[in-house]
């Protein structure tokens, strides 16, 4: 269970928001997302955290594949002026980092940032193979 969540939850997601979200389990969406993020490129710090759900697409251009900044971040709209990349709240990527070290999924690189444990990512293997939509199954293609 992620402890420390209180305070975190009535935060802006980024300089660009107003509000905090109204979804009651969204730090635990983004906790997840983090690890799943760290499971992919790792090490990664509170800074690139920051780039990654905070963000900005051209106009009309659409990534062709699943960006995370398509769902946490986006372009900070100034009015009639042109908008500009925003990060996301650095106290948001960092409070989801020390829930994730509190758990003992995360652990501090020597190099800089954090990477997952080995539990972690045993941890992360196992829910993935739950999630799967069929069971694997072995010499069909």
């Amino acid at each position: 269970m992620v402890a420390g969540t209180a305070r975190v939850c009535a935060l802006p997601t980024s300089v660009r928001r107003l509000l905090a979200p109204y979804d009651e389990d969204w730090f635990y969406t983004r906790c997840a997302s983090v690890a799943r993020h760290l499971y992919m490129r790792a090490p990664a710090g509170v800074k690139s955290m920051r780039k990654i759900f905070g963000g900005r697409h051209r106009k009309g251009v659409r990534p062709s594949h699943f960006c995370p900044a398509e769902i946490y971040g986006g372009r900070h709209r100034k009015g009639v002026r042109p908008s500009h990349f925003c990060p996301a709240s650095a106290s948001v990527s960092r409070k989801a980092l020390q829930a994730l070290e509190a758990l003992r999924i995360v652990e501090q690189d020597p190099s800089g940032g954090r990477k997952l444990t080995s539990q972690g990512r045993k941890d992360l293997d196992r829910i993935a193979q739950g999630c799967a939509p069929f069971p694997l199954l072995s010499g069909v293609c």
